[in-house]
Order: structure tokens, then C-alpha cells, then sequence
């Protein structure tokens, strides 16, 4: 897979953070199984879950086919894995929370009401647009639009 080459994967990281490759010095893969906490929770696997050497964590997602709740599968992944590092009774967990940020690559489109192909999410006040917290964000490539976007340029 050309995501488990950290050269093509700290490129892919970059462009889409807006960082330099050279910025990412270290690469972690994690484990993409997501916990489940009792017999009836609902197992979830994520593509590439990636931990760089500032603690941020992202999870990588490429979803070929349409998948009607991507919201909300989305939601569930990343804050489950918000939590996985807090553990009940530590010192400080309110202070230890890394950056989570999901970035979910479709083969299709999820969000007809935005024309780009590209879209970041942040949790933000409606009213005032300030941000409630830096520690989310959502990005969303939808391939489609790309390819609708390159069409309208020729």
C-alpha cells in the first residue's frame, strides 16, 4: 500500500496539513482496530491511524464506495480514539489530550451543499466563528469534485 511508504505518506500528510515534509520526523502506525468497551459495542477499522512525534493522531480514511453515515462514522472513530490515551485517575488528563484529526479521502460525494472538493471542519462558535477547540478537525477530499474541478480548467 503506498500509505505504509513514509516518504509518499509524509508527503500526503503535508499537503494536506499545510506543514513541511521535513517537519514529520517520525511516523507511528497504530493499532486501527477501535476499542470496544463491552461484547456489544461495534468493532470499527480504520484504515491508517497515525501518531507523530508531537502526540498529534490522525486517522486516515479512504472510502471507495458510498457509505450513507459517513458523518457519523466519522465522529465515532476519532473520538474514540481521542480518548484511548486517558485513562480514569490520571494526573492532568484534561491536559494531555492530543490533536485528532481525521482525514477522510471518498470516492464519492458526501457534502452536496459545498462545491469544493476539499473541505476542513473545525468545532466553531456559529454566531461569532471562534474556535471552541483546536484539538478536532475533519478534513474531506471528495474525489468526484476533483475530477468535475479538473474537467472545468481544460
Amino acid at each position: 500500500m503506498l500509505l505504509k511508504k513514509p516518504i509518499a505518506l509524509k508527503g500526503l500528510l503535508a499537503a494536506i496539513l499545510g506543514i513541511k515534509g521535513e517537519d514529520i520526523t517520525e511516523i507511528r502506525y497504530l493499532d486501527t482496530n477501535t476499542l470496544k468497551e463491552t461484547p456489544d459495542d461495534k468493532l470499527s477499522i480504520l484504515d491508517l491511524f497515525i501518531e507523530l512525534q508531537d502526540g498529534n493522531r490522525y486517522n486516515l480514511e479512504m472510502q471507495m464506495s458510498f457509505f450513507e453515515y459517513w458523518e457519523n462514522r466519522t465522529l465515532v472513530n476519532i473520538f474514540r480514539k481521542f480518548l484511548e490515551p486517558i485513562k480514569s485517575g490520571d494526573k492532568n488528563e484534561n491536559d494531555n489530550l492530543p490533536k485528532c484529526i481525521h482525514i477522510g479521502i471518498l470516492n464519492f460525494i458526501c457534502k452536496k451543499e459545498e462545491p469544493d472538493f476539499y473541505n476542513y471542519y473545525e468545532i466553531l462558535n456559529r454566531k461569532t466563528g471562534h474556535l471552541y477547540s483546536d484539538r478536532v478537525a475533519f478534513h474531506m477530499i471528495e474525489l468526484p469534485k476533483l475530477i468535475t474541478a479538473t474537467e472545468e480548467e481544460k
